[in-house]
Parts: C-alpha cells; sequence; structure tokens
C-alpha cells in the first residue's frame, strides 16, 4: 500500500480505558464512543444496593463487590452495620473467610480483627513487646434504606451531599404493596440498561404478558434523566381483569402505557398502578446484580379500612403476581 493510500485512512487515537481503581481494562479508540462507555465503569460518587438487609443478621458478614473492588459487608453483634475493603494487609486473605466478633470483623488467618472504622483493633498471637501494628483496610460509607443496604463507593467526602434514590410509597401508612427480588447477569451494566429501557423487548416474554404491541411515543434526554414513553395494545388473557386494576390505559385508544425512566443511576418504570425499581450494582466489567422492588397500589375496596386493603395486598394480591414477575425478569 503506497504512502498516500496510508495517509487516507481515518486516523483514530487508541486510548487505554482505565476503571475506577485504575486498572486497565483494555483499549478503544475515539472514534468508537460506545464502545468505550462499554469498557467503563459507573461513577462510584453514588449509593449503591449492596444486598438486602434481611440477609445480614446480627454477627454475620457477606462479600459483595463494586467493579471489581471486593467489599465486606458485616453487621456487628450489636447490629451495626460496617463495610470494609475485603482483604488482611496482613497476608491478603479475604475477611469475609472470617467471623464476626463484638464490634469487629476477623481475619480466619491470624486472628487479625479489624472495626468498622477500618483500623486493625487486636490481633490473636504475640506482639513480641512490640505496639499494634498501625494498619487499616479502606472503608465504605453505609446505610440501610427500602429494606437494602447501600455503600458509597466514590469519595467518603461526597457520600452526605449525595442522596439516596426517593421512592414513592415505600414507607409509611401509604406504602403500596411490594415484592423484591434479585437477579445476576453476565452483563455490562450499560446492556442491562439497554434492555430495561427498551420495551419493544417484551415480545420475548409471551403470554407472561398482557400486551400485544409495544411502540414507543415520547422520549426526552433532560440532565442526567432520559424519560421514555410507551405504549402497549392488550392481548386478551384470562388475566385481563386482574392487570386492567393496575395498568394505565389511554381514554383516547384504550392502551396501556408505560413511563420508563432512567435517572443515573437508577432506573424505573410507571404503569400507573404498577411500578419497578431496578437498582444496579456493577460487580465487574461482565457480572451486574439488579435489586429490583416491584410495588402495587391499594385497590380500593368499600367498608375496608386502609389497613385492611394494605394487608390484602401484600398476603394476598402482591403473591399472586410474584411467580410471573420473576419469571419475566429471570427471561
Amino acid at each position: 500500500m503506497s504512502d498516500t493510500a496510508i495517509s487516507s485512512l481515518p486516523q483514530y487515537d487508541t486510548r487505554e480505558i482505565r476503571a475506577p481503581g485504575n486498572e486497565s481494562i483494555g483499549f478503544a479508540t475515539a472514534g468508537n464512543v460506545r464502545h468505550r462507555a462499554r469498557l467503563s465503569g459507573m461513577n462510584p460518587n453514588y449509593w449503591y444496593p449492596a444486598e438486602w438487609a434481611s440477609r445480614l443478621k446480627p454477627g454475620e458478614h457477606v462479600e459483595t463487590s463494586f467493579w471489581s473492588a471486593p467489599i465486606a459487608l458485616f453487621r456487628t453483634e450489636a447490629g451495626e452495620l460496617g463495610a470494609i475493603e475485603n482483604r488482611c494487609p496482613h497476608r491478603h486473605l479475604p475477611l469475609t473467610m472470617g467471623k464476626v466478633t463484638g464490634c469487629n470483623l476477623v481475619c480466619a488467618y491470624h486472628g487479625w480483627a479489624f472495626g468498622r472504622d477500618g483500623r486493625l483493633q487486636s490481633v490473636h498471637h504475640d506482639q513480641f513487646g512490640r505496639a499494634l501494628p498501625r494498619v487499616g483496610v479502606r472503608t465504605y460509607p453505609v446505610r440501610e434504606r427500602y429494606g437494602l443496604i447501600w455503600i458509597f463507593p466514590g469519595d467518603p467526602a461526597l457520600a452526605e451531599q449525595v442522596p439516596l434514590p426517593v421512592i414513592a410509597n415505600a414507607e409509611g401508612q401509604d406504602r403500596w404493596a411490594r415484592i423484591e427480588f434479585d437477579f445476576t447477569w453476565k452483563s455490562h451494566h450499560s446492556m442491562v440498561i439497554d434492555n430495561l429501557c427498551n420495551l419493544t423487548h417484551l415480545y420475548v416474554h409471551g403470554d407472561l404478558v398482557p400486551f400485544d404491541k409495544t411502540w414507543m411515543t415520547h422520549s426526552r434526554l433532560h440532565g442526567e434523566t432520559l424519560e421514555m414513553v410507551w405504549k402497549h395494545t392488550f392481548r386478551p388473557s384470562i388475566a385481563s381483569p386482574l392487570f386492567n386494576l393496575f395498568l394505565d390505559r389511554s381514554r383516547v385508544d384504550g392502551a396501556s402505557q408505560t413511563r420508563s425512566i432512567y435517572k443515573y443511576p437508577y432506573h424505573a418504570s410507571d404503569q400507573g398502578g404498577a411500578r419497578a425499581i431496578n437498582l444496579m450494582l456493577p460487580l465487574s466489567a461482565d457480572a451486574t446484580r439488579v435489586f429490583t422492588l416491584y410495588y402495587w397500589r391499594t385497590i380500593g375496596v368499600p367498608l375496608m379500612s386502609d389497613g385492611w386493603r394494605l394487608a390484602m395486598m401484600e398476603r394476598m394480591v402482591a403473591p399472586l403476581f410474584r411467580p410471573g414477575t420473576v419469571e419475566i425478569y429471570r427471561q
């Protein structure tokens, strides 16, 4: 090939892509923005769900990660939450191989105990007259709300400035009935978000959904929020009367409407009387855990108090929807 032919080819700026922890995860060209986005991680300066609160009892611990950074979650015997780097600085064993003792997470190898502040509190061997080593591990701000344990994997100084997502009708006397579940997909988080936002894929769920045709009628990007409105025609089903209680229907054409909202880094969909909140935890470049909270409004029943209506929704109606809803997300 001649020098002239070579100089006429498109010139791309090949750059190394690095994860939030500064580790190299591949290369992409400046001319391929979409590919570069696929290789990037989520902004760590937000609150991310890490585990269901009910799965972490006092004196227990679990392991998780954020973009391949290992994290140990533990609850002290007094019930206080801790989130620290899941690596003992002594011999680099995962701290979750150990146990919770009192207020500390204790390494299984030599009994080095670390508190919620990440500092070494004690060791289980002879110190030969020397002072306790001044070592520690990274800590993560941690909170508990909506039945979830949240971590802030970014700059700890920003944790108090960044709010948790607001979930309407999730708490208090006006709360809606809900089910909760999670799946871990072997996929980059952006692929999961694409799937949640693009509702033309409802075709794949067949009879599990009451919709026939789906099309987008509106989309708008403002700030970090992408809002889309989808319309659906209905397919006759034996469950139609039940679906009709919760799905929003247009007064013009009788179709159902779904508002899909992606407000970075959280996703929600609203169908009138049913809402789904999908919360991503990017475990690594090719694995994403998604926590889903699905809510249904309380059905108005004559002569029944608000408390009884909510109890009916939580104990009878929501469980009826659970198997099909979970199967849709599994697919």
